[in-house]
């Protein structure tokens, strides 16, 4: 596997109507993208996207395997899932109501194969706007008023800065949740804000939440919370709020017990144990949009994928250089 490197930096092509009675896209329009691209789609009409139908709803098709993740504008995650397969069969991903931003990485994977899934301050996800990123099988949700518009791959330090708090969203359940301090004396870890949702506390038998374990973790401080096991797992988020001298340096989750990963985290320390944004080897994949059948939809994004029209230009940057144009 090799670090994800690419992302488009300028979504330049104009939207097109997607009204009633307009061709379907052929599988000619597809825009192919290389193993571990990143490629951003904006919708221009987000806001008044609320039509819920089935038959009202336009679509992104994925020809290969990715990761596909659908945002809204106020960074709430709508869609988090990896499309298509390998073979190149193609998968169709319907676009919620609302969505404001579509992420599409070439053969991305949500499950995180070496490490815990999450983030730390030194690991490097890709920002897709203002207040949300990727990261190693989760995306961030940064409340920062005074953030400035950033797309890229960039530290998570760089997208957590200034933020009054931080929900970190995992698709797959986890068992064990570990928020990760740095600059905090022992005796102020005691005010962390903490909330979850999709996923609870484990408690003692009185009824009360179970302490975390503390680990010293070299110039880290690790809270090692174990949850409570659900009959359902879901998707689970985290919001962190800290203060003062409390400064967020990451939040991982993983499935092993509290113990195993306070021994890891005492072993090989934060950023060893943290997983990465990773794309496998593989054959890439194609995207196209598909508009809605029998009814006008919403506008397609204003995107890098192919139409008719000439004179369009897309900017992607690899490992800090421009690429292709």
């Amino acid at each position: 596997a090799r670090p994800a490197d690419a992302i488009v930096a300028e979504l330049a092509t104009p939207p097109a109507n997607c009204g009633r009675g307009a061709r379907a896209a052929r599988t000619d329009d597809a825009t192919p993208l290389p193993p571990g691209d990143l490629v951003v789609l904006q919708s221009p009409d987000a806001a008044i996207d609320v039509d819920d139908r089935a038959q009202a709803r336009p679509a992104l098709v994925v020809a290969g395997a990715a990761r596909v993740t659908m945002i809204r504008g106020d960074g709430t995650v709508l869609a988090d899932v990896e499309a298509g397969d390998p073979s190149g069969k193609e998968a169709t991903v319907p676009v919620p109501p609302e969505t404001a931003l579509i992420a599409v990485q070439s053969d991305g994977q949500l499950d995180v194969v070496e490490g815990m899934a999450g983030w730390h301050e030194q690991a490097r996800v890709a920002a897709l706007g203002t207040h949300v990123a990727l990261g190693a099988g989760c995306t961030l949700a940064v409340d920062a008023p005074r953030a400035a518009p950033q797309l890229g791959w960039m530290t998570a330090a760089d997208v957590v800065r200034d933020a009054t708090s931080v929900t970190t969203r995992f698709e797959r359940a986890p068992r064990t949740l570990v928020v990760v301090v740095a600059e905090a004396a022992g005796e102020s870890l005691e005010g962390i804000e903490l909330s979850l949702r999709g996923a609870a506390r484990a408690r003692q038998r009185d009824g009360t939440p179970r302490p975390p374990t503390i680990v010293m973790a070299g110039a880290y401080t690790a809270l090692v919370y174990p949850l409570a096991a659900s009959r359902k797992p879901a998707p689970a988020a985290v919001t962190v709020r800290g203060s003062g001298d409390r400064r967020l340096a990451g939040v991982l989750a993983g499935a092993t017990t509290v113990e195993e990963t306070a021994r890891l985290l005492a072993e090989r320390g934060v950023t060893a144990v943290a997983g990465r944004v990773l794309a496998a080897e593989g054959a890439g994949c194609r995207v196209r949009w598909e508009e809605p059948k029998g009814t006008r939809g919403v506008q397609a994004p204003a995107d890098a994928l192919k139409t008719s029209r000439a004179g369009r230009k897309t900017t992607t940057t690899k490992g800090g250089t421009n690429g292709r144009r």
